[in-house]
């Protein structure tokens, strides 16, 4: 995700820089009159579902006011990976529980949006030491599914937690894993080679 650096919403609201409130309380953010396709209608029948995406939906209209006070480059990469979003969690359908694969899609997506977009405070922000050399800048952010963002020199990467892992293990959509055991920690940066991190001292 490249976000500084790195809903179910109806196609056409969530790509309008304006979107609107919720039609309903206990409904998703958009008509389901209008909903056209399998990820909606299922949002639409299930009041759990419905809710994450109203609170998606907060997040995602948050990320666009934070996009479109950058660059247009930024508002441009963020409506980019919202798309792939909705194919993602439309092709849910295809697997043995299609629920549960929209409901972890909704909280892995709003775990991208806050750390991404630094959509609240974090609960903490460190400083590791990783290989010989290289420092990276973590900040862990207290999602439903954990998240962090990590900068490295200039560059930035946005990673959700795993449930269900012994150790927390994060992973980016860009190729990072970020494996955190107490004081050590592992990283991928970006694809390439792991390296062996450990908490910088004060």
């Amino acid at each position: 995700m490249s976000c500084p650096s790195l809903l179910a919403v109806g196609s056409l609201a969530l790509l309008a820089a304006g979107a609107g409130p919720a039609l309903a309380q206990d409904g998703p953010s958009f008509d389901c009159a209008k909903a056209s396709t399998w990820g909606e209608r299922l949002v639409c029948s299930d009041p759990e579902l419905a809710r994450l995406d109203r609170n998606l939906q907060a997040r995602f209209e948050a990320a666009l006011a934070a996009a479109q006070a950058q660059t247009p480059a930024a508002l441009l990469d963020l409506r980019a990976t919202q798309r792939g979003w909705i194919k993602g969690r439309d092709d849910c359908w295809k697997g043995l529980y299609p629920n549960e694969c929209v409901r972890a899609n909704y909280l892995h997506r709003e775990a991208q949006l806050v750390a991404g977009w630094s959509l609240e405070a974090p609960s903490w922000v460190t400083t590791y030491r990783c290989g010989s050399t290289a420092e990276i800048r973590v900040s862990y952010f207290d999602t439903e599914h954990p998240s962090v963002r990590i900068e490295r020199g200039p560059e930035t990467d946005v990673a959700v937690g795993e449930p269900g892992e012994e150790h927390t293990r994060y992973t980016s959509d860009l190729g990072s894993v970020f494996l955190v055991d107490a004081d050590d920690a592992w990283l991928q940066w970006l694809g390439g080679a792991e390296e062996a991190c450990s908490l910088k001292a004060d």
